[in-house]
């Protein structure tokens, strides 16, 4: 899978790839562990707005 046109050796452009490819999982870990992070959060927080009794003393 050596590609002469880029001019590149050809390790490079393999560890070229497989660093873009690593990055690419890296960003959707990351993406999805910050999402799961703010969901958590966001329903914790609920949870305590709608479940604790002192909103029902305020309301």
């Amino acid at each position: 899978m050596c590609s002469r046109s880029s001019g590149k050796p050809c390790w490079f452009s393999h560890y070229e790839s497989r660093v873009a490819c690593t990055g690419r999982q890296l960003r959707r870990t990351v993406a999805g562990f910050v999402a799961f992070e703010t969901f958590a959060y966001l329903q914790m927080h609920f949870y305590l707005v709608f479940y604790s009794p002192e909103m029902f003393y305020i309301c």
